[in-house]
Order: C-alpha cells, then structure tokens, then sequence
C-alpha cells in the first residue's frame, strides 16, 4: 500500500515538475518586459 502510494505521488510530481518546467520556458519564449 505504502509503495504504490509513493509511486503515485512520484508520477504526479513528475508530472507537475514537467509542467512547471514547460511553463518556465514559455515564458521566457513569450518575451514578456
């Protein structure tokens, strides 16, 4: 139970850091002042 838990929480974070990460280079792409 504890393992697959934990496997879970690492997809979703592997997931958000992803997500975090594509929307850091869009805004650097995006130009913004």
């Amino acid at each position: 139970m504890a393992p697959l838990m934990r496997t879970r929480v690492s997809k979703c974070d592997e997931k958000l850091k992803l997500r975090l990460r594509l929307n850091h280079q869009w805004l650097q792409g995006s130009g913004r002042p």
